[in-house]
């Protein structure tokens, strides 16, 4: 399970993200960084009926709101989240560091909440669009990864607009340097999604030819269940010491989900590793 939410591929560059995927997958490591091999365990009929309803409820909401904050704003995806981006030192290779101290780790959370939207959402249209069988997704240019007019609209922002152009600039360059920047980027992004939720709400990407080709070509990944189980208390995050973790995965999303309290819970969610 390492490296479980890093992104398949960037919203707007191969290094813009890596700040993130670095926030992230830096502090999941210790969780999910346990042998499957060594500690897997079967889950039983009735929990992996559970755990496959548990996702279809999951991918049923998701296909209605196209919005992931419900999960990553609830305990303990938002604990876990908040844990992970709360050292402003792990953002300086996107958001500079003076920057996420005066804007405050609220609006650090919502920054990278609206960055996971976007992706996802994007993650989606290409889903729709290009056979994943056949298409190398990460060599996509970033006006392939959404609709010509939200393309459009993010080209107006001159960061975003600078990113797209710039390969192989400095990390310096990648940066988010100042306040005004700073929400500039945020509300471009934010806008970005609100564009492409109306935009399947009109073209639902499940209903195109291509994305139930997708479904069908990865229908054996899409099947897969995975169980780990955590250790030590550095290992568990936080969670209770034996707390088992479940992966299972969506057509584009991967979800990591605990027991707490009886009842199955959303850890994580982020896109596939490719």
């Amino acid at each position: 399970m390492e490296r479980l939410i890093e992104l398949s591929y960037k919203v707007h560059s191969m290094r813009l993200l890596a700040a993130l995927l670095l926030i992230l997958s830096t502090s999941v490591a210790g969780f999910t960084n346990v042998s499957v091999q060594e500690n897997s365990q079967e889950l039983s009929v009735m929990e992996e009926q559970e755990v496959r309803e548990f996702a279809r409820r999951v991918a049923a909401n998701l296909e209605k709101t196209r919005d992931l904050s419900r999960y990553l704003n609830k305990p303990p995806a938002k604990d876990f989240f908040n844990k992970a981006i709360a050292d402003p030192d792990d953002s300086d290779e996107m958001v500079d560091k003076n920057v996420a101290r005066k804007v405050g780790s609220h609006e650090l959370q919502r920054f990278y909440i609206v960055l996971w939207n976007i992706a996802y959402l994007s993650d989606s249209y290409v889903f729709s669009r290009f056979l994943v069988e056949k298409t190398a997704v990460r060599d996509l240019l970033p006006q392939q990864r959404y609709p010509d007019h939200v393309v459009r609209f993010l080209g107006r922002n001159p960061t975003v607009k600078t990113w797209w152009k710039t390969d192989e600039s400095s990390d310096s360059e990648k940066q988010i340097r100042t306040v005004v920047q700073f929400y500039s980027v945020l509300n471009t992004y934010q806008e970005a999604t609100v564009l492409m939720r109306a935009y399947f709400k009109r073209r639902p990407p499940e209903r195109t030819a291509i994305y139930k080709q997708n479904v069908t070509y990865l229908r054996p990944f899409l099947n897969e269940i995975s169980v780990d189980t955590c250790k030590s208390e550095q290992n568990c995050a936080g969670l209770p010491l034996g707390t088992r973790t479940i992966r299972t995965n969506l057509p584009v999303l991967q979800l990591s989900l605990v027991r707490l309290n009886g009842r199955l819970q959303v850890l994580l969610i982020g896109l596939h590793n490719d």
